[in-house]
């Protein structure tokens, strides 16, 4: 149990070479926790970037503006997995969430996350502007949710977005995958492994990308990352081991 002194939540912010987007991501959280009155409160910003991309200085002067803030300067390339179990055991929050440093994410895409605090165990989302994203993407993305829901026997709008689940039920699932599907892990281990939590999914509004910017997600040795971690939870599903 958190203690009286503990944060309500704790954010996480990755970023690999994204920069001064650093800063935009943290002032749209910052943004959004002032608007919902929440003054207790972590972010912890991980940046595994070691180019000259500007990511350190912005990190440095985040800290000096906001005492809540902590940038670390991580020594190796994180995956998006390894970031988010990396600051799950940093989190000092009741609540933990992610939000990627890339500013795609709208601000009030995080305060329907927070508003809808508390009406369930876990709180999912499901983006509702899917038109931004290019036809491959909005393809890959209905093909693997319809996926998940067959192979679980769920019935989610999404897999992959912004989650708020308490933090004690979420570090008990350590260690995690490491790839782009420890989102989809969290979910099927907590909805259809052990004891069933309860679930609400509200909706996430995104930015258009970056152009020229590639998806890491859509990389070769990323999908074979997903497809392992699927397999190994369709077996403990269907066998319930």
């Amino acid at each position: 149990m958190p203690s009286p002194k503990s944060p309500l939540i704790t954010f996480l912010v990755p970023s690999h070479k994204e920069g001064d987007l650093i800063r935009l991501t943290c002032e749209t959280v910052l943004g959004e926790l002032k608007k919902e009155g929440i003054e207790n409160f972590e972010i912890i910003v991980s940046d595994c970037n070691h180019e000259k991309d500007g990511g350190a200085e912005t990190g440095e002067t985040l800290m000096r503006q906001e005492s809540r803030i902590r940038y670390v300067r991580q020594e190796s390339c994180f995956n998006l997995g390894k970031h988010y179990a990396y600051g799950l055991r940093e989190a000092k929050g009741e609540y933990f969430m992610m939000v990627p440093g890339d500013n795609e994410i709208m601000g009030r895409a995080i305060g329907n996350i927070l508003q809808a605090r508390g009406r369930a165990e876990l709180i999912i989302t499901y983006t509702e502007n899917q038109e931004v994203r290019a036809p491959i993407r909005r393809l890959i993305s209905r093909t693997y949710v319809g996926l998940c829901n067959f192979l679980f026997g769920l019935k989610l709008r999404y897999y992959t977005g912004l989650s708020l689940i308490k933090t004690d039920l979420l570090k008990p699932l350590l260690p995690l995958s490491e790839g782009f599907a420890y989102s989809t892990e969290i979910i099927v281990r907590l909805l259809k492994l052990g004891k069933s939590h309860t679930c609400v999914e509200v909706p996430m509004q995104i930015r258009p990308s970056v152009p020229g910017r590639k998806a890491a997600a859509l990389k070769f040795k990323n999908f074979l990352s997903v497809g392992k971690t699927l397999a190994w939870l369709t077996i403990k599903v269907r066998l319930k081991v």
